[in-house]
């Protein structure tokens, strides 16, 4: 089993290309057999995400209140932490 993860800033759909592309990407590569998707984001709570097609990507998000820990990207690496440690 090969796993690859994908880290992306946020998959709100106004945030741009990223959050589309990313979200294509992975659908596309969990059909391939013995592989493990994660994504890795961040974002608001209330916020939208783009969506999966794909029930094999697992998605992680690290949501947070203020405006700085945003733009920080503090929430997005507490997350990466606690799903690679």
């Amino acid at each position: 089993m090969v796993s690859i993860a994908h880290i992306v800033t946020s998959l709100h759909p106004k945030s741009g290309g990223p959050s589309r592309t990313v979200v294509q990407l992975t659908d596309a590569l969990a059909a391939v057999p013995d592989v493990r998707l994660t994504v890795i984001t961040q974002g608001r709570s209330s916020e939208p995400q783009v969506p999966s097609l794909n029930p094999k990507v697992s998605r992680h998000t690290g949501h947070w209140q203020w405006g700085i820990a945003g733009r920080l990207g503090w929430a997005g690496k507490q997350t990466l932490h606690h799903v690679v440690a």
